[in-house]
């Protein structure tokens, strides 16, 4: 029963990750008619970012993941608009 749980979880966050990107993508297409990729290589930084903070510099989830939100990837869209 538990590896049923750890299955479902994991199966939950994969589909959401790639209905936030499967969102972004149809967002950007419909309003400007090109396909736009970077918001996937946004995406891909902020993940990257996370685990190394996470796995490779041994931060804790939450404050990394508070980084990744509330400091790089605001600081990437102003960047790239700006």
């Amino acid at each position: 029963m538990g590896d049923l749980l750890v299955f479902v979880l994991s199966g939950l966050v994969s589909g959401a990750l790639y209905a936030l990107l499967a969102t972004g993508l149809v967002l950007s297409y419909s309003a400007s008619g090109l396909f736009n990729f970077a918001h996937g290589a946004t995406a891909y930084l902020c993940a990257l970012t996370f685990y190394e903070l996470h796995s490779g510099l041994g931060w804790p989830a939450v404050p990394a993941a508070l980084l990744v939100v509330c400091v790089l990837a605001p600081g990437l869209g102003w960047g790239w608009t700006g």
